[in-house]
């Protein structure tokens, strides 16, 4: 791959400046991140956000003293978070090439606990970066989001405090919808079990992250002890299965919970939306394939006429206490939107085992019919958001393309 990348630096002369930039960028993302330490200067802030400030990484040339095309780069599920050496790469590659990115990094997103104010975060944290006029150019940003950081992008990219501050959005390995996701990671065989097995260590992340949701009170210290010593490999899933079957006094919702960790084969259908049904409002709003419009509603036969009712007395005025705290001129709060208002850049592994690439196809497909501009693009050099295959130059050429058209849309 890196031979690849270094090939297209060579042709430079005989084919478009933003494919190169973009390939010389990816080169740069896939080597060694402390290669460009030198080359970017970063620090730690701290942004303010509506629920906390959140931890952030801040990346610039080296020397920068104007303000430079503004990326948020969003992790996904890795237990590194912001802090992953592949985040790292793509973070200093970007900066290097003149941007200023900033990773903000999520805890709960990192051990795959689904947190609805994650989103808010990410709003907010664009919002505080455009707000900046030495770091973003222009006053707006594009956002980029790995893996379920990607489907998160997408969401924070439908609110409308971000419409005039976002140029692109960018998602790479993203599911279209979270639910439909999970279920099958635990009623599906794995294809691709070296790089993640849905079926082991998917499914254990997600139980273990939710756990607060998932088992009542009583019983989440053993789940926890149970779930903990499964991830890291301390017992076997048919020790686990002994340990759960023995403990007397477990809730159902805690038996099911206990089968699904402890088996690696696929469950039944019907075990894993039982296990999963108190997280569906979560996955819902994670979601970030726009809901279809609903059916008109069918006539209604016509009713007889009813007879005229007697005419209701006035009602007394409210006394001054009953009257405290009503709002009688608020409107309703608005419906929330799904659907970005910026281009959108999806990018997917044909092969993708932990995301099957049919999921970006029906993404794709939803963000259209609600009128988002997309650009999609599958390709076999990676599998899910890592490097595979090291094609030849022309096989690549459609990704740097691909690639370029993102940059260019975020101004850089």
């Amino acid at each position: 791959m890196l031979v690849l990348l270094t090939a297209c630096g060579l042709g430079a002369g005989a084919v478009g400046c933003g494919t190169i930039r973009a390939g010389l960028m990816l080169r740069d993302a896939l080597g060694p991140s402390a290669d460009l330490r030198d080359a970017v200067d970063e620090h730690s802030v701290l942004v303010p956000c509506e629920h906390g400030d959140v931890s952030a990484r801040v990346l610039r040339p080296v020397d920068a003293r104007a303000p430079l095309p503004a990326f948020v780069l969003v992790h996904g599920a890795a237990l590194g978070g912001a802090d992953d050496p592949r985040m790292l790469g793509l973070a200093r590659a970007l900066a290097a090439r003149g941007a200023t990115v900033v990773t903000p990094d999520l805890p709960a997103l990192r051990s795959l606990r689904l947190d609805e104010r994650d989103i808010d975060r990410l709003r907010d944290t664009a919002l505080w970066l455009a707000a900046d006029a030495e770091l973003a150019r222009d006053g707006r940003v594009a956002l980029l989001g790995i893996s379920v950081g990607g489907s998160y992008c997408l969401v924070a990219a439908a609110d409308e405090r971000l419409s005039d501050r976002l140029s692109a959005a960018f998602a790479f390995g993203a599911y279209d919808d979270l639910y439909q996701l999970l279920h099958r990671w635990m009623t599906e065989p794995a294809n691709a079990p070296e790089l993640i097995d849905p079926l082991a260590e998917g499914r254990r992340l997600v139980l273990r992250g939710n756990l607060n949701r998932l088992v009542p009170p009583a019983d989440r210290a053993l789940a926890t002890e149970l779930l903990d010593d499964l991830l890291a490999r301390r017992v076997g899933a048919e020790d686990a299965a002994r340990r759960a079957a023995s403990s007397p006094g477990l809730e159902a919702a805690t038996r099911d919970a206990l089968t699904v960790a402890a088996s690696t084969n696929p469950v039944a259908p019907a075990l894993s939306q039982r296990v999963l049904e108190p997280l569906a409002p979560l996955c819902h709003a994670l979601s970030p394939a726009p809901l279809p419009p609903l059916p008109p509603l069918p006539a209604l036969p016509a009713l007889p006429a009813l007879p005229a009712l007697p005419a209701l007395p006035p009602l007394p005025p409210l006394s001054p206490a009953d009257a405290e705290g009503t709002d009688a001129g608020a409107a309703p709060p608005p419906s929330p939107t799904r659907a970005p208002r910026v281009p959108v850049f999806l990018l997917h592994g044909a092969q993708d085992p932990v995301v099957p690439s049919a999921a970006v196809h029906r993404l794709a497909s939803a963000l259209r019919t609600a009128g988002v501009d997309v650009q999609l693009h599958v390709t076999d050099v990676f599998s899910h958001v890592d490097a595979g295959s090291s094609p030849s130059l022309f096989a690549a050429w459609p990704l740097l393309s691909f690639l370029a058209d993102y940059f260019d849309a975020a101004g850089l």
